[in-house]
């Protein structure tokens, strides 16, 4: 039985997964095309940043919450 934690990491993964095929998709499309344009730009890099950023927070606070409700579990 999934609990609603591990349903939403779920969906989480699923969509950071989306995301990063998304993300792979355009970055090798501007370097296969005819302008000749090489990587992503600075915008796009901090975007991107700003995601991995996000997931790693909640990832962390989904961590942090899971190990405090077994710590007062054994306490």
């Amino acid at each position: 039985m999934m609990t609603q934690a591990r349903t939403q990491t779920l969906m989480l993964v699923a969509a950071v997964v989306l995301a990063a095929a998304a993300a792979k998709d355009q970055l090798r499309g501007r370097l296969q095309g005819p302008q000749g344009e090489r990587g992503a730009s600075a915008l796009e890099w901090a975007i991107i940043a700003a995601i991995a950023v996000g997931v790693a927070g909640v990832v962390g606070a989904k961590v942090i919450a899971a190990v405090n409700t077994h710590a007062a579990q054994i306490k």
